[in-house]
């Protein structure tokens, strides 16, 4: 499960519009569902430093449809990116300037009447912000080591706190 190792809220309604969005802080899983076809959930992020935004959206609507659309805007509530259909578990914008974004989730529409239907199932999204750098970074062990169980070395980004990279050991030498 995408959100076992997270915060997770749950949205807040009536959270359609950019001024009642609900803040979505960096690595939590926020659980949100589109009640009906006309209902949208906007969300609040605040990307610390120049980089880059990505979100992780998972779903359990069924895998034959697509249900949903994202679409980034700016404080000047200028779009970012339009997703449009969300396919992928993955999507964002590349270096952005540091500041307060919104994203806007809504069900799709147009298209296939009978492939793109609404789906009231719950989603999760999660903000991932990243940095453009990844210049500072530092190690930690996933666990103390004990004499040969595998061990997990993660680089965590000083600056936007992003996973560059995690090396297995199958055991640790002296």
């Amino acid at each position: 499960n995408l959100c076992s190792c997270l915060d997770n809220l749950t949205e807040t309604e009536k959270n359609g519009r950019i001024s009642r969005a609900n803040q979505l802080p960096m690595y939590t899983c926020m659980t949100g569902n589109l009640a009906s076809q006309k209902d949208t959930d906007c969300y609040m992020v605040t990307l610390p430093k120049d980089g880059n935004i990505k979100f992780k959206f998972t779903h359990h609507a069924d895998a034959y449809s697509y249900h949903w659309e994202a679409t980034i805007y700016d404080t000047d509530k200028s779009t970012v990116l339009n997703e449009g259909y969300i396919e992928k578990e993955e999507f964002g914008c590349s270096n952005l300037p540091a500041g307060t974004y919104y994203i806007k989730i809504s069900p799709i529409s147009g298209g296939n009447p009978i492939l793109n239907t609404f789906s009231d199932a719950d989603y999760h999204l999660i903000f991932i912000p990243e940095c453009t750098e990844h210049t500072e970074t530092t190690d930690y062990l996933t666990e103390i080591p004990q004499d040969s169980a595998p061990v997990e070395i993660i680089t965590v980004c000083n600056h936007c706190s992003a996973v560059v990279s995690v090396v297995s050991l199958e055991k640790l030498e002296p």
